[in-house]
């Protein structure tokens, strides 16, 4: 316990050391904000050029699975830049064989700042969605956008080899909430296309309603999550 609390402290210390990094904090929110108030009021003028009953207001859904998304991702995103910059230093392999050790190490770098943002992401999700979903709904969201949100900060240490090749892959790992858009805009078994990505399944979820779509939401998440924790365990040492 005490090599974990030293070690999120030792991440804090690198987060407030890099004011970029640290200011990555506030767009979850702001983002949120934005698309709260952005949203119905460029639905009211498109819905009165186009005489139309509704124009975005369909897709308000897909808002608030990005806003579930946002939080975590971006933690994530700030965790892998920590973790690159300490392998680029030679410090992963000797935190990996402290009393820390490499699961404390994927723990302490990964899954709490994931963790942090679910957290961050159910006041955004009960104030600021478009949609309203119901209160029972928003933690399972919540916890699915950190699932995403995990993936994303693990897919780039476990292949990348540097920090520049990890600012590349950085983008490339968003492509895991992909699975967010399909169900809105395919019809029939096509959008099962997705159906390896957990994000496919949070909206499912969001969509349906449902408790059931937890289910294969948690199974590709941790199959993603084992596979990868694996990888990138291996690279510690």
């Amino acid at each position: 316990m005490t090599a974990a609390v030293a070690s999120l402290r030792g991440f804090w210390a690198a987060l407030r050391s890099d004011l970029m990094l640290f200011w990555v904090l506030p767009v979850p929110l702001l983002a949120a904000a934005a698309l709260r108030l952005l949203l119905p009021l460029a639905e009211g003028w498109l819905t009165a050029y186009f005489q139309a009953g509704a124009v975005l207001a369909p897709y308000y859904l897909i808002s608030d699975l990005l806003v579930a998304v946002v939080a975590p991702v971006l933690l994530a995103y700030v965790s892998v830049m920590v973790v690159l910059e300490e392998r680029d230093d030679g410090l992963t392999r000797y935190l990996a064989v402290t009393p820390l050790g490499r699961g404390g190490y994927l723990l302490t770098r990964v899954f709490v700042p994931v963790l942090l943002g679910a957290a961050y992401t159910v006041p955004l999700l009960a104030c600021l969605s478009l949609t309203r979903p119901a209160p029972w709904l928003i933690l399972p969201l919540a916890l699915s956008g950190g699932l995403s949100g995990a993936i994303s900060a693990l897919l780039v240490p476990a292949f990348a080899g540097n920090k520049v090749e990890g600012m590349a892959l950085v983008k490339l790992s968003t492509l895991v909430l992909t699975g967010l858009f399909l169900p809105f805009f395919l019809d029939g078994p096509l959008q099962y296309a997705a159906a390896f990505l957990p994000s496919f399944w949070m909206a499912r979820l969001a969509l349906d309603g449902q408790v059931f779509w937890l289910l294969p939401t948690a199974l590709t998440g941790l199959g993603w999550l084992w596979l990868l924790c694996r990888r990138f365990a291996r690279k510690l040492i």
